[in-house]
């Protein structure tokens, strides 16, 4: 009876700390917007690096996960970091469209998130393909005559 109580401790004890521990990636999501609101953009990046560092351990190629890197994007386009923020636009495109299909507005948000990234960057062409690609699709999905497809 005594050892059964024990494996039973550590059953829960096990299941209590995945959760807790599974959780590290939004105490880091919530600190690092905190950062940003303080306009302390380094230490933001910092803590959303950690965040998505945590995420693939459980929620890898998830939407917070494409979340997480559009918000880094956000950050490092606002300092002129282009090649930085390149590769996370991608990869959020990229999740929203196995998590949601590419007939989505996440979707859409993440062509329209890259034609302005490559319009600052003055790639003319990517952009005009993105913005087109965005606008069909919020056209398409949120209807003509909504104010999103404007």
């Amino acid at each position: 009876m005594k050892h059964f109580r024990v494996i039973i401790l550590i059953i829960i004890l096990s299941f209590s700390s995945t959760l807790v521990c599974g959780q590290f990636w939004k105490q880091y999501a919530d600190s690092a917007k905190t950062f940003s609101d303080l306009k302390k953009k380094e230490k933001a990046v910092e803590y959303y690096i950690l965040a998505k560092e945590e995420l693939k351990k459980d929620s890898f190629l998830t939407n917070t996960h494409a979340r997480i890197d559009n918000v880094l994007a956000n950050l490092y386009s606002s300092s002129n970091q282009y090649e930085k923020a390149e590769p996370l636009r991608l990869e959020a495109k990229e999740i929203w469209e196995k998590v949601f299909g590419k007939r989505s507005p996440s979707y859409a948000l993440g062509c329209y998130n890259l034609g302005n990234l490559y319009l600052d960057t003055e790639k003319y062409d990517k952009a005009e393909m993105y913005f087109k690609e965005s606008r069909e699709i919020r056209g398409d999905v949120l209807g003509r005559e909504s104010d999103d497809y404007a």
